[in-house]
């Protein structure tokens, strides 16, 4: 099943879409699974959802984007199967495009599955089928449950079993963690309600532990069943002794109230039916005979209407002891899976005059749009051009210094800027050289540029906070979404320089150029033209940059690992335009999925570029060097640091940051040991014959972030995001810590 890409602009109104735009339903049935949905809006347009509903439609609907697609949000009038179908039905009246609904909210877990397989609260299901367990036939004595493929996916799925295939890779699993983990933090940062719930979420009740009154108590349940009266009331009220919970070891370490819950990913079939769970007994009887991972009530409602997913989170275990103190945060969990899986859809480009009508077929049928349609587009479209041009001349657009409040897309209008998760970051000094300028990408992809004073970084001040002395907007519209980024700056002719390298959705590395201080931002120019093997391949770490005006370098150098595995140096000197192709070569093996640090030390006449990155085979640092002499062109690259070395063992996927210390000859890096610590090591530039001197230096620096470093005259300065928190570690010149303090968040 394919689904044509409507993906908005920045500037692309919610009101001015119709209802053949939204070919995403998300369908939620109690409130609190609307309401994280809703938070979890890239935009959402609540003040104009009654306008949807045709006449005698009776569905209440919330409009918004998601990942820049527009989906509506269905709300259910009830839970079950009958309020799921007439909510579906009206919506299909309504929104005529829709072609798949994801079904996100709570659900109940089976605690231990076949093969000993574990289920927490706070899991995130997806459904690659379903079953429904309450059809088949009432006989005297008990139910016939019916097996035939009725009962199983009670409609064909087109093109979803082969995407949730695709889906059910550990990479893409790890891509969805990820991106349910950044829109967790964001929900919590936002709302203190979608924090980590206090209660424990990993022991259980066994199955014949029930929920009821005490043998001493009046109620007959204490001789049978469990009662309405207990089932409303509480363990501790009840009695019910803990000591006879199943205790699980924890799967990640987590404190109450904290926002970063990496939960387990479960792909199979769904059970579904008008039942609420409430028995331990049942629901492993009924998951052991169909081999389900956890119980729903809406599924069949949906998806004998439309290609459904489900994508819920565990609230609770199915049993009697059940409860709602984990409703919220899962509801929370499954609105942030049921958007990062939809970050994944594979969209299809589509010409904007045509239309998706019918996907029931498996053939593709499409229509033209009406000659006034058409004619209303183009109106539509050089009104905005005009907007865009205004917009241009005055400066909106250009990247000048401003307010982030006006030039980030707000997420529900209630946070400035919201920053990527494990996106890249660059650190550059200051053209003038009394501070840094530090680049960060933010959810929607956008580019920052942050400044701060070097009095501000140096200070003792005991304020946490270094608020910047400057903020911008890049006007970089084809960032890919955690692209490694590089940073160079200088002097040049009484000129101030500044460049940006990053990559592209395709991968190739691209720059932008400031010249002054108060510069336009001219851009982005492609460094060079990259064919498949030469693409960006080291995720947010693999790209390094630097400069020298020293006449005998004179340029800019930029480094990444390419799909090949070889580390690729891009170059330019300063008596060529810059905007024209730069120079390319191919210098040594390098481990692709890690890090690439450059440092670049000017010792008389000559300079010395030095390449740090990880070697493949052994994991210790390797280390490039080449020589930039006045008086001699015959250079090349030589291999001056590889192998042997124990302690230098560079942790799979690390990022590497390097400084060369110009008053003491001294070359430091920081790079993730294989313990998960940071290190530093440090070396005379002048002899690398010697040994690195190889040291821990601070716990709190995380091991799955990019590291940055900068020298604040002499001394150094390590810089890394840690969720929405742009953190720096100024260092002494032994490698402990001095300071600890926030540059952003």
């Amino acid at each position: 099943m394919v689904i044509a890409n409507r993906l908005l602009t920045p500037g692309m109104e919610l009101r001015a879409l119709d209802r053949s735009h939204y070919q995403v339903a998300i369908l939620c049935a109690p409130p609190i699974e609307a309401e994280a949905v809703i938070a979890a809006l890239d935009k959402d347009d609540s003040n104009h959802e009654q306008r949807w509903a045709l006449r005698g439609d009776t569905t209440s609907y919330t409009t918004g984007v998601w990942v820049g697609r527009p989906v509506v949000v269905i709300h259910c009038g009830d839970i079950g199967k009958a309020a799921a179908t007439s909510a579906i039905t009206n919506a299909c009246r309504t929104f005529s495009s829709l072609q798949l609904v994801l079904l996100v909210g709570i659900c109940g877990g089976i605690p231990v599955r076949r093969g000993c397989r574990h289920t927490y609260l706070g899991d995130l299901i997806i459904s690659t089928s379903i079953k429904v367990y309450d059809f088949g036939s009432q006989l005297d004595g008990h139910f016939k449950e019916k097996i035939e493929d009725e009962a199983i996916n009670p409609r064909p799925l087109f093109g979803l079993p082969s995407f949730l295939n695709k889906l059910d890779t550990e990479t893409n699993r790890q891509r969805l963690r990820e991106d349910v983990k950044q829109t967790m933090e964001l929900l919590a940062h936002r709302h203190e309600r979608y924090s980590w719930p206090a209660t424990d979420g990993r022991s259980y009740y066994p199955s014949d532990s029930y929920h009821r009154h005490r043998p001493d108590a009046s109620c007959d349940c204490a001789k049978d069943d469990v009662c309405d009266v207990a089932t409303k009331t509480s363990c501790e009220a009840l009695g019910c002794d803990p000591t006879l919970k199943v205790v699980r070891c924890e799967r990640c370490h987590q404190n109450p109230g904290s926002c970063s819950h990496d939960p387990q990913i479960l792909f199979g079939r769904v059970g579904t039916a008008d039942t609420v769970v409430k028995s331990g007994t049942y629901r492993d009887k009924v998951a052991e005979e169909g081999d389900l991972i956890a119980f729903e009530m809406e599924a069949s409602g949906s998806w004998e209407r439309l290609p459904t997913i489900v994508v819920k989170a565990v609230s609770d275990y199915a049993d009697s002891h059940k409860n709602k103190s984990w409703q919220i945060y899962a509801a929370a969990v499954a609105a942030s899976g049921a958007k990062a899986l939809l970050k994944q859809w594979p969209w299809e480009e589509t010409d904007e005059d045509t239309v998706l009508i019918s996907k029931t077929r498996l053939t593709r049928t499409w229509i033209s749009r009406c000659a006034s349609q058409r004619r209303k587009w183009l109106v539509l479209g050089i009104a905005i051009l005009v907007l865009m041009t205004t917009a241009a001349i005055t400066g909106g657009v250009l990247g000048s210094r401003t307010d982030l409040t006006t030039q980030i897309p707000l997420i529900n209008g209630t946070l400035p800027m919201i920053l990527a998760n494990r996106s890249g970051l660059a650190i550059t000094q200051r053209p003038d050289g009394q501070g840094i300028l530090t680049y960060l990408q933010a959810a929607n992809g956008s580019i920052v540029e942050i400044s701060h004073d070097n009095a501000a970084l140096a200070a003792d001040s005991v304020n946490n906070l270094r608020e910047p002395s400057g903020k911008a907007i890049l006007p970089i519209s084809d960032a890919r979404l955690g692209t490694a980024m590089a940073a160079v700056s200088y002097s040049l002719d009484d000129t101030y320089y500044r460049h940006l390298v990053y990559g592209n959705t395709k991968l190739e590395p691209m720059h932008m150029l400031m010249s002054g201080t108060e510069g336009v931002w001219e851009g982005p120019f492609r460094l060079n033209a990259a064919w498949d093997g030469e693409r960006m391949m080291s995720g947010p770490f693999g790209l390094a940059a630097c400069v020298s005006m020293n006449e005998a370098l004179s340029g800019i150098r930029v480094y990444y690992a390419q799909s090949t595995g070889q580390i690729k140096e891009l170059w330019w000197n300063v008596n060529s335009a810059v905007t024209d192709p730069w120079w390319k070569v191919a210098i040594g093996a390098a481990d692709k999925n890690a890090g690439l640090a450059c440092a670049v030390s000017d010792v008389g006449d000559t300079s010395y570029m030095d390449l740090y990155c990880r070697n493949g085979t052994d994991t210790t640092l390797s280390q490039y060097r080449y020589e930039y002499p006045v008086n001699r062109s015959e250079t090349y690259w030589r291999l001056v640091q590889n192998k042997g070395q124990a302690d230098l063992r560079l942790a799979t996927g690390t990022s590497i940051s390097a400084l060369a210390v110009a008053s003491s000859q001294k070359q430091l890096l920081y790079y993730s040991g294989p313990d998960n610590s940071i290190r530093r090591a440090t070396r005379s530039t002048n002899d690398t014959l010697a040994p690195y001197f190889s040291q821990t230096v601070n716990t709190q620096i995380r091991n799955d972030g990019v590291i940055a470093s900068y020298l604040i005259g002499q001394t150094p300065l390590i810089v890394q995001q840690q969720g929405q928190v742009l953190k720096a570690w100024r260092l002494h010149d032994n490698g402990t810590v001095a300071a600890t303090f926030s540059l952003w968040g």
